[in-house]
């Protein structure tokens, strides 16, 4: 079965992605294979410093991930670019992990599901889910990044309203860890049947 897991910036995706790995659930996370490709691309990595140059690049004249996300996300027309080149790559390499994929189903943690169209793919969709408050104090601690810079990242995603719209399972992450745990739980285990009925 075919999972999505998504949610918008500092909703807790990789904690609830942690917590369904305990449960040796196959996670596949498209954040992390971006990193990756950054990482290991220096075709990819030219590609972007030559379209965005020394806005993106640090003292060593490299691709700063930091600086890259910030900028894109002040910037529509960037992002756009950005995710054109990043994301038939991203998908080759979903396709490749998929192959070798073999359990009752799988999670793909996607941040993007929704603005990128993705949702139709699969069969449920899973949504992290707080308030946008909530959104702003994690990711403002996390990154230190300005309430302005946060916000900027915000609305650049979906609304929360659309993303919930598409959810077939919500996990409020908005309470004790206890309890998400318990949400995940659930999940896992009404999937399991589901694909058992199926």
């Amino acid at each position: 079965m075919k999972v999505a897991l998504t949610g918008g910036i500092g909703s807790g995706k990789t904690t609830v992605t942690n917590f369904f790995a305990e449960l040796k659930v196959p996670i596949i996370d498209a954040d992390v294979i971006a990193k990756q490709l950054l990482e290991e691309s220096i075709e990819l990595k030219n590609s972007i410093v030559n379209q965005f140059g020394s806005v993106v690049v640090d003292d060593h004249q490299q691709l700063d991930r930091l600086r890259l996300r910030k900028y894109i996300f002040s910037n529509p027309q960037a992002r756009l670019w950005l995710e054109r080149l990043l994301h038939p790559h991203i998908l080759d390499f979903i396709k490749e992990r998929v192959e070798q994929i073999n359990y009752f189903y799988y999670i793909v943690a996607i941040p993007l599901l929704v603005e990128a169209g993705l949702q139709r793919l699969f069969e449920q969709v899973i949504v992290v889910d707080v308030a946008k408050d909530v959104q702003q104090q994690r990711v403002m601690q996390r990154d230190q990044q300005s309430l302005m810079d946060v916000e900027a990242i915000i609305a650049s995603q979906t609304s929360r309203v659309e993303r919930l719209h598409y959810a077939t399972y919500i996990i409020d992450n908005s309470c004790s860890i206890d309890y998400l745990k318990k949400q995940v739980l659930a999940i896992h285990q009404e999937l399991l049947q589901r694909y058992t009925i199926d």
